[in-house]
């Protein structure tokens, strides 16, 4: 069960990323946002390719104990993930005010906690 809360934070994460890539969320992050907008679209798409090699490694591929911590550091950054939305909630630039961008930040943060309630 607690493998299948895990993914779902997971996929709900990377929802989160396409979705992020719909409300040009690199103009938010500083230094992507002082790239021209293009420029910025592209850094911050193509930076998701080492990451997420790195995260599925990370939670798949690994040994037993690095997949435990990896996974249960990310579950507590979808958590801290909700404060940073909220942080950056005023930003000229921030777009996710949508029913299905909010549903994407805070599904994440729930699943990520039920994971640590659930796991130790």
């Amino acid at each position: 069960m607690a493998n299948w809360i895990f993914l779902t934070c997971y996929a709900l994460i990377i929802g989160h990323e396409l979705d992020a890539i719909k409300q040009k969320e690199w103009r938010i992050f500083p230094g992507t946002n002082l790239l021209p907008d293009q420029l910025g679209f592209q850094v911050f798409t193509a930076l998701h390719v080492p990451l997420f090699i790195l995260l599925n490694w990370l939670f798949f591929l690994s040994t037993p104990a690095v997949m435990t911590a990896a996974k249960f550091w990310f579950a507590l950054f979808a958590i801290a993930h909700i404060g940073a939305h909220w942080l950056y909630r005023n930003h000229k630039e921030y777009r996710f005010n949508n029913p299905l961008s909010k549903f994407l930040i805070w599904a994440p943060g729930v699943f990520g906690a039920l994971y640590l309630a659930i796991t130790f």
